[in-house]
């Protein structure tokens, strides 16, 4: 970690605000990571490209990483935060690890696996860490890129793995050349058991004969803390009562994203299908949300949402792929979790793929309502900065509190966002919450020239390409990773995620920043 001397301007607020003072300069060679260049041949792991955290554990992807002749089979990185108050929290610390496809019984790293093409963590009871590991291009058999998914167990025994996909014995469906299951995964508890329960996105799915339709596999977890196969849902758009229906390419389960939006204790999952055709129009793009039950999902009370739903900004255009990402959290501080969903591929004005993002409130007792939503493009009045084309806008979500109130704030990665000085370097948007919702009065950017790295803000660096909050540095604060995949990589221009922390001062400065 560097020590950024510079200090981030704000206006329009006197709360504490994230601050890029103090930062974590995560690099492969980084000493948390503790890996290395093998021959200056790993440019293309795309490190940081994939992220996820909780408390203060900290998953880093690197799905294109080489194991020995293994072209990008995939390598993820896991970081626990050391003591609080420590000023290096991300340092080499006990329990930090570095894992593949060759640590798995099982299971052997193949070319072009992209293992950790998606994760997601969660504490268990037994103060142990679970994470989901998709490796969508896994051949099952003789079955290419079929997929598969990874539970990884984390506790002071060490690190375990179990291994599923279609052809498990109990889980449904049947393992098929170019399923990708595992392209997205997610945790919740779906019902209220107490027991975690995985949810599993196969976006390559045939369904009824259309190609690439998807489904979601959800395999209940089980008393003894692990997953029960033979306890398994799968879910598409053919399944009875559940809204649309399915047509070639629309990739239903691309992206997930777990939150409880009727308030009833049991966990719900929102599920993105980017290339839904909408009243004709191609690739428009769906989310369809599945409400939990007794019994697991269920298809009682399933909504579909686009931009041709009532009260729901814009309209449906073809390829905008509505979906593409999304993130839960309680902008509104109601005890109610709402949903956020990317529109990176949204024109806005004449400014094709500016991006958008749409806000969806959840109530209690109702789930999602159209009412109160609220759509986000930099071209909204009041909104900083300006929509321009190919900013990919809304590409990645996070949330968090990271102004010290009592409302999840809501991140936004623009990944192709120019500046006068770096073309297409990414930035991220930080709105915050309040009690009507996010608000347009105090939003502010960040990209790496707030920061002490190397070379500071460069061309071509997509900043903001994912993003994860949490408490990294266990004070009680959420903090930000944000990764940067430069897609032409080299010695001094490579993957990397900046962890900012958040930091209370006795003052805020103002410049009038924008």
């Amino acid at each position: 970690m560097k020590k950024a001397l510079i200090l981030l301007f704000f206006a329009g607020t006197a709360s504490a605000q994230l601050n890029l003072e103090w930062g974590s300069y995560i690099t492969l060679e980084h000493p948390a990571v503790g890996d290395q260049f093998h021959n200056n041949d790993q440019w293309g792991t795309r490190f940081g490209s994939v992220l996820d955290s909780i408390n203060d554990e900290l998953v880093i992807g690197a799905p294109n990483y080489d194991i020995g002749n293994a072209d990008q089979a995939g390598r993820i990185y896991y970081l626990k935060a050391a003591p609080n108050n420590a000023i290096r929290p991300l340092e080499w610390v006990s329990g930090n690890g570095r894992y593949s496809q060759s640590s798995i019984s099982g299971a052997s790293p193949e070319s072009f696996d992209f293992f950790a093409k998606s994760v997601a963590i969660i504490a268990t009871a037994s103060n142990a860490s679970k994470v989901l590991i998709g490796v969508p291009k896994e051949d099952i058999g003789n079955i290419t890129d079929s997929g598969m998914v990874h539970e990884m167990f984390i506790d002071s025994q060490g690190v375990d793995f179990l291994n599923y996909h279609q052809d498990t014995s109990g889980v449904q469906g049947t393992a098929e050349p170019g399923d990708e299951m595992g392209r997205s995964v997610a945790w919740g508890d779906f019902d209220n058991d107490g027991n975690w329960d995985a949810a599993m996105g196969v976006p390559g799915e045939s369904v009824l004969g259309n190609n690439n339709a998807g489904a979601v596999n959800v395999i209940m977890g089980g008393n003894d803390g692990i997953l029960d196969p033979g306890d398994d849902q799968i879910w598409d758009q053919s399944s009875l009562f559940i809204e649309g229906s399915p047509s070639t390419d629309e990739k239903f389960g691309w992206v997930l994203a777990v939150g409880d939006f009727d308030d009833d204790g049991k966990s719900d999952l929102a599920i993105g299908v980017p290339g839904d055709d909408v009243d004709g129009v191609h690739a428009a793009g769906s989310v369809n949300v599945i409400y939990g039950g007794g019994d697991g999902l269920g298809a009682t009370g399933d909504q579909i949402w686009n931009q041709n739903t009532d009260g729901i900004g814009g309209g449906a255009e073809p390829d905008d792929q509505f979906g593409y990402a999304l993130e839960v959290g309680d902008f509104n501080g109601d005890g109610v979790d709402d949903l956020a969903i990317g529109i990176p591929f949204e024109d806005i004005g004449n400014e094709e793929n500016a991006g958008a993002v749409q806000i969806i409130y959840g109530e209690d007792s109702e789930g999602l309502v159209s009412t109160g939503s609220l759509f986000i493009s930099q071209a909204e009045p009041g909104f900083l900065g300006a929509s321009e084309a190919g900013d990919l806008f809304g590409f990645s979500l996070a949330s968090g509190r990271l102004n010290g109130d009592h409302y999840d704030d809501l991140s936004i990665g623009a990944p192709r966002e120019s500046f006068t000085d770096a073309y297409q370097a990414g930035a991220a948007y930080i709105v915050h919450g309040s009690s009507g919702g996010l608000q347009f009065n105090n939003e502010y950017v960040i990209s790496e020239a707030y920061f002490s790295v190397p070379g500071g803000r460069r061309a071509s660096r997509q900043f903001g390409y994912a993003q994860t909050s949490s408490d990294f540095d266990n004070d009680g604060k959420d903090d930000l990773a944000i990764g940067a995949w430069p897609p032409y990589q080299g010695l001094d221009n490579h993957g990397t995620v900046i962890v900012a922390y958040r930091v209370n001062h006795d003052f805020i400065f103002s410049n009038g920043f924008d």
